[in-house]
Order: structure tokens, then sequence, then C-alpha cells
């Protein structure tokens, strides 16, 4: 009776290890995979102001106005990385760019080639993604 009662007592013991130990093992992977997700947004958002500030980059023999938009680009995105953190959520920057950077945009250009919209719309996924 003493020894199957010690008997017991090891097996709910190694039960209860086995338990905790794939619980462990669980919060683990959930952070790993939160961790993932926040490295591949990064990259993305990254990636994404990499790309716009390639695309507006004005070329040697630019004139003065391309060089113009060229530098309010690049302040754009400068500012919006600086603001990132300052983001509560993602209505706050839908409100900010439907309210303040699309008319921004209209009024400094007059139109914008489909690819320089196409690379200005993927930064801007990118960043309400990176928001979220």
């Amino acid at each position: 009776s003493r020894a199957a009662a010690t008997r017991l007592r090891a097996s709910l013991r190694r039960r209860r290890n086995i338990v905790r130990d794939k619980s462990s093992q669980c919060r683990k992977e959930r952070r790993n995979r939160s961790s993932s997700r926040r490295h591949a947004v990064g990259h993305r958002y990254v990636s994404a102001s990499e790309a716009v500030l390639a695309r507006f980059a004005p070329p040697p023999d630019a004139d003065a106005d391309t060089f113009e938009g060229a530098a309010w680009i690049a302040q754009l995105v400068g500012d919006l990385n600086a603001a990132l953190p300052k983001f509560a959520s993602f209505e706050q920057w839908e409100h900010e760019i439907a309210t303040q950077l699309v008319p921004m945009l209209h009024g400094r250009f007059e139109e914008l080639d489909e690819d320089s919209a196409d690379v200005l719309q993927a930064y801007f996924e990118a960043f309400g993604k990176a928001v979220r």
C-alpha cells in the first residue's frame, strides 16, 4: 500500500511535469510565432520604405521641381517613420491617410505615373500593417 501510494505520487508528478513542459513549450511557440509575424511586418515595412525612396530618387539631370518632389517624399517617409509608434490604432492611421496624406499628395503632385502610385500604395499598406 505504501509502495503503491509512492508509485502513484511519482506517476502524478511525472504527468504534472509533462503537462507543465507542454504548456511551457506552447507559450514559447506562441511567442516565436508572434515575434516572427512582427519581424515579417517590420521587414515588409522597411522594404516598402526603401522602395518609395528609390522610386522617388531624382536622376542627376532632374529639374528643380523633381528634386523638390523627391525631397518632399523623403521627408514624408521620414516623418511617418518617426510617427509610427505614436499611432494608437489602425483607425487613427486610416483617418490620418484619408484626411491629411492623400489631400497633401494631391496638392503636391499634379499626377503620378501608375508605377509611382503603386509604390506609394504598397508603402501605405505596409505602414498600416505595421500600425496594427
